[in-house]
């Protein structure tokens, strides 16, 4: 499998499929499919959520390893409690930015899901859109977005374009009223993957830190209202 994605680098699946994701769809489908991706049949489409949802749900409870981590970059990790919810934060926000805040430190499991990330923080199991640069464009047509305001609020969602087309979205947990990036502060998954050795891992850093090598300042699209499409997560039922 990994012979074919490195043959083919042009495949839409090469680019925006994790190796678990391609391993699912030629599972599913053949590895004819891949060729064809993102064009694949709607059973194979679900089959391939339905197993991201039990990855995720599996990893969801890992924390890092002390001897995996980079002890230089564990300061860029952050801290949940160094974040304040401003008060008369809308209470969906506030909830959001505690969810976001309890991914942090997840080890696995978030690889190039960056939309779903910011959408499960607000409860849905996906966003509803295939990537991050689909959800902004679909923003932009809403006027729900603010193009290229480096103020944004907390709970808002935050984008950058990328190298890949898919582009990057993160959660912001903490705003700042002088628009300083050192101040500014995200979760977003992947960002420093390279450094701790995670896979997938999840981060609460400034937008100065995610725009230090990971994205580029110039590469920022704006925020948008935190508007998600995808389906809710079930509650949980009450105990007792």
């Amino acid at each position: 499998m990994r012979r074919l994605r490195a043959a083919h680098p042009q495949w839409p699946s090469t680019r925006e499929l994790t190796e678990l994701d391609a391993l699912t769809v030629a599972h599913n489908a053949g590895e004819p499919s891949l060729r064809s991706y993102p064009d694949i049949p709607a059973g194979t489409s679900r089959f391939l959520a339905d197993v991201r949802e039990r990855t995720t749900a599996w990893t969801a409870t890992s924390r890092p390893s002390a001897a995996t981590v980079d002890s230089a970059c564990l300061d860029s990790l952050g801290s949940a409690g160094a974040v304040v919810v401003p008060p008369g934060t809308p209470t969906d926000v506030a909830q959001a930015v505690r969810t976001s805040l309890g991914h942090v430190g997840q080890r696995y499991g978030w690889r190039n899901r960056c939309d779903r990330l910011v959408c499960r923080a607000y409860g849905f199991a996906n966003s509803g859109y295939p990537t991050a640069t689909a959800h902004w464009q679909a923003m932009l047509v809403t006027g729900r977005a603010r193009v290229r305001d480096r103020c944004p609020p907390v709970g808002a969602f935050a984008y950058w374009a990328s190298s890949q087309p898919a582009g990057h979205v993160a959660l912001v947990v903490r705003s700042d009223p002088a628009c300083d990036p050192n101040r500014i502060k995200v979760v977003s998954n992947d960002v420093l993957d390279s450094r701790t050795g995670y896979d997938g891992g999840v981060y609460l850093v400034t937008l100065a830190q995610i725009e230090s090598g990971f994205l580029s300042s110039s590469d920022y699209r704006g925020w948008s209202d935190p508007v998600c499409a995808g389906s809710q997560l079930s509650a949980t039922p009450a105990s007792g």
